[in-house]
């Protein structure tokens, strides 16, 4: 199972039961270790109907009023059991930006060497995640640099 963190899209997978499998109610509470709260598995996957990153269903409106503590076990508990599918975004360049006019920042320049760095992996079959971590690069500047070159590239998120 992927790291479970704010940044992390997930929605309902594609095969997941909409009713609930017989005992998975129970196994759910279980799960729950005792948070006062009564969250069904319908409840649970309803927090997923549309794509989200799991920081949003966390700050969300509280819907069900269920403590944070228990959307983690609760979310888990469907990743576990397959009914959760985690999104990932892939990146393909579709325009070669050009290199900035002098005179120009330092920051502009670094940020367009940084780009031809990280321009192979732009094929449409990394992921962010792995983008990240071969470039050594954190995900943060990488969502930066994809977002000062917008035109350049196109997003596209799969499980």
């Amino acid at each position: 199972m992927a790291a479970l963190t704010p940044a992390r899209v997930l929605c309902v997978a594609p095969d997941a039961a909409l009713e609930p499998p017989a005992g998975v109610e129970r196994s759910l509470q279980a799960a729950l270790g005792g948070v006062a709260c009564h969250l069904s598995y319908a409840q649970a996957l309803g927090l997923f109907g549309k794509p989200s990153p799991f920081g949003k269903v966390l700050r969300g409106p509280p819907r069900h009023a269920v403590p944070a503590k228990a959307l983690v076990q609760a979310t888990v508990f469907l990743l576990q059991r397959r009914a959760l599918v985690a999104l990932h975004t892939y990146v393909h360049c579709v325009a070669e930006p050009l290199p900035p006019s002098e005179p120009v920042a330092a920051a502009a320049r670094a940020r367009w060497q940084l780009f031809q760095q990280v321009r192979p992996m732009f094929s449409g079959e990394h992921h962010l995640e792995e983008i990240a971590w071969q470039e050594g690069i954190a995900a943060d500047t990488l969502r930066d640099l994809l977002a000062a070159y917008d035109e350049c590239v196109v997003l596209i998120q799969s499980c």
